[in-house]
């Protein structure tokens, strides 16, 4: 489950493009698209009400971006399926946090603040209940390189924006075959291509959403036929997958204690991000996005019950 605001049509007024989006195999498809109003809780409540009120829903695993108001109304809607967060997001939180803290020529030039980031990228892919031991090793890493005042403010960002906050529960994704929710995005991305600018007319969107739908609907026929179509992975995130895996199975067996099992997950990753390095542009763009968004959240919070519009594919 996500939302984009690029593709959402030039009227009527609306704050994003929600997909709801199912995965057979290796294939992403869309499932549901919701032109919403609001980004709070209430307004996902109704959602999903309409959902469950029209259809026999029963997710077992759900995987969003670390969104408050979502979170809290997939509890309450969905309350025995297993929700994930999608480390793509928490990456580029923490990247971020160090660079809003002023750290940016440090994780440029520095090795080893960079591995400190690295390793903090990393926790996700610890289990639950290692999370916040991992964060104690990162604190531990961070002063013994020198890195005092980095760990003064990282160390409890993560501690209260992340552990406390989001809990380990939804931040992991030890063990998991999908640890974010890309696929989305790329869909996401393929709509902005598809309409060729954003904010297209009402009209267009439309012709646009049944055009896709279609796409899909044949996609899951040839699927259904024996035919592949699921989506090729560069090598290059294939083989990340099958280290991650690997290696995840090395410290469930305990052959690696956890800083061992850190710093190799670390080391998959050049940048300090796992596969973001390619889009690391879209984080930038994203701040004032984001800066708008905490804005008319307080708005949503006055204003009450928000509106949707359901596309169901």
């Amino acid at each position: 489950m996500d939302g984009t605001f690029k593709t959402v049509p030039n009227s009527p007024p609306s704050r994003q493009l929600f997909t709801i989006m199912g995965t057979v195999e290796n294939k992403v498809y869309p499932i549901v698209m919701a032109l919403m109003e609001g980004k709070d809780k209430t307004s996902y409540e109704e959602l999903f009400q309409e959902l469950l009120d029209t259809y026999d829903l029963r997710p077992v695993k759900i995987m969003t971006d670390f969104e408050s108001g979502l979170r809290s109304a997939l509890r309450n809607k969905f309350p025995h399926a297993v929700l994930k967060g999608c480390w793509f997001h928490y990456a580029q939180a923490i990247i971020r946090k160090v660079r809003s803290s002023g750290f940016s020529n440090l994780l440029s030039e520095n090795v080893g603040f960079k591995k400190c980031t690295q390793i903090m990228i990393a926790l996700p892919l610890l289990p639950i209940e290692d999370i916040g031991a991992g964060l104690n090793y990162a604190k531990t890493y961070l002063e013994e390189n020198g890195h005092e005042e980095p760990a003064r403010i990282l160390i409890p960002y993560i501690q209260k924006e992340w552990i406390q906050k989001v809990t380990p529960s939804f931040m992991s994704v030890f063990g998991e075959k999908t640890r974010t929710n890309n696929g989305q995005e790329s869909y996401h991305a393929g709509l902005l291509r598809y309409f060729k600018k954003p904010h297209p007319g009402v009209w267009e969107f439309i012709d646009g959403i049944i055009h896709l739908a279609k796409v899909a609907v044949l996609d899951s026929e040839r699927q259904a036929g024996g035919h592949d179509v699921s989506f090729k992975q560069r090598n290059k995130w294939a083989a990340l997958d099958e280290k991650i895996a690997r290696e995840g199975q090395n410290y469930r067996n305990k052959k690696l204690t956890i800083d061992q099992y850190l710093h190799k997950c670390a080391n998959f990753f050049s940048s300090g991000l796992p596969d973001v390095e390619e889009s690391i542009g879209e984080i930038e763009g994203a701040e004032e996005e984001e800066e708008e968004d905490i804005q008319e959240n307080v708005q949503d919070a006055v204003g009450g019950t928000r509106a949707c519009n359901l596309a169901l594919c």
